[in-house]
């Protein structure tokens, strides 16, 4: 444990004024939070500015680790290939292969391929609207409902 100084991340006038570029750090954060989840398996489960700091020197810290989690190797699968499809519009038969391999979906469901054009007919729709416009919960009822058929 050591003590951190500096501001949360979302005190924007503070942070620009302290001549650090906002985007940038944040860049890093999200970069560092997504390779330890897809590339080590742990990541940090409570992400807010309260727990995400830019520090004195501009660099960005993670605060409170009470809430982590860690991933199996298959759910570390599931969630590469979830970036692959949605971020790349690739290979989602490749996302229901890894959906089947946690579970998810049963094998008898269809092919990856005839899982992964379902998939990509309810996602496609989401990743052409800004992050901003997607309800988190309305994406979660979708894949709920996908899967109980």
């Amino acid at each position: 444990m050591e003590r951190m100084a500096g501001v949360p991340m979302d005190e924007f006038d503070t942070i620009r004024g302290q001549g650090v570029d906002g985007e940038l750090v944040m860049r890093r954060a999200v970069k560092v939070w997504m390779e330890a989840m897809l590339v080590h398996g742990t990541f940090h489960g409570d992400l807010r500015a309260g727990n995400l700091w830019v520090l004195d020197d501009g660099r960005v810290t993670f605060l409170d680790f009470g809430i982590m989690g860690e991933l199996t190797a298959e759910w570390q699968t599931v969630i590469q290939s979830l970036f692959r499809a949605t971020m790349f519009g690739t290979n989602f038969a490749g996302l229901a292969r890894a959906f089947k391999n946690v579970g998810a979906f049963p094998e008898d469901v269809g092919t990856d391929e005839e899982v992964g054009a379902r998939l990509e007919m309810v996602m496609g729709p989401l990743l052409d609207q800004g992050l901003s416009d997607v309800s988190i919960g309305a994406v979660l009822k979708i894949f709920i409902d996908m899967m109980e058929q």
